[in-house]
C-alpha cells in the first residue's frame, strides 16, 4: 500500500470492537522506528505508541482528518474509497 490509500481495519478494546477509516499518510519501513515518519506529519496520535519496530513495512493511518494510528499491518484492509 502507499501515502493516500484508503483503509480500514477494526479494533477491539474493554470488550468493545470498533471499525475505522482512514488514509496512509505515512510509510513505515521494516524494522524503523515509526517516529522517524511521525516527526514529519502535523497530525498527532491518537494514543501514545508503544511498542518495538515491526519485522514488516508498516503504516501511519489518518482517522477522521485529526488523529493518527499505527495499526497491525495484517489488520488493515484497503476499502477503495477516498475517506
Amino acid at each position: 500500500m502507499t501515502i493516500g490509500t484508503s483503509v480500514q481495519w477494526t479494533s477491539q478494546s474493554k470488550g468493545y470492537s470498533v471499525t475505522k477509516f482512514g488514509k496512509i499518510v505515512g510509510v513505515i519501513p521494516s524494522m524503523t522506528s515509526p517516529f522517524t515518519v511521525l516527526n514529519g506529519l502535523k497530525w498527532r496520535m491518537a494514543y501514545p505508541i508503544t511498542g518495538a519496530p515491526r519485522l514488516e513495512e508498516s503504516y501511519i493511518v489518518l482517522v477522521g482528518g485529526k488523529y493518527l494510528y499505527w495499526p497491525r499491518t495484517d489488520q488493515l484492509k484497503p476499502t477503495g474509497e477516498p475517506t
